[in-house]
C-alpha cells in the first residue's frame, strides 16, 4: 500500500465542509477519492494510520473528529474563527 496522505485527506474534507466531524461513510468516500483505493479493507487501514497519526479520532460510532492542527493553513483559520465568533 502507498503511504497515507493524510494531510490530503483532512484537506479534501474540509473543502467539502467538514470542520470538525465527519461521518464515516464521507471519510470512505474521500478515502477513496484522494488515495485512489476502493477496497474495503484498505480503506479500513488507512482510517487507522489516519487514527495513528492523530489525523482523525473516532468522537462516537462512525463519527470521526477531524484534527486540524495537522493542516497548519487551517488550523490559524479555525483558531482565528472561533476568536472572532466569542
Amino acid at each position: 500500500m502507498k503511504k497515507v496522505n493524510g494531510e490530503g485527506i483532512l484537506k479534501a474534507l474540509i473543502s467539502k465542509g467538514f470542520l470538525s466531524q465527519v461521518p464515516k461513510s464521507e471519510l470512505d468516500v474521500t478515502i477513496a477519492q484522494v488515495q485512489q483505493v476502493r477496497d474495503p479493507r484498505s480503506i479500513s487501514n488507512i482510517i487507522f494510520a489516519l487514527r495513528v497519526d492523530e489525523f482523525i479520532s473516532e468522537s462516537a460510532p462512525k463519527i470521526y473528529k477531524l484534527n486540524l492542527s495537522k493542516v497548519p493553513e487551517y488550523a490559524e483559520q479555525r483558531t482565528l474563527s472561533e476568536v472572532i465568533e466569542v
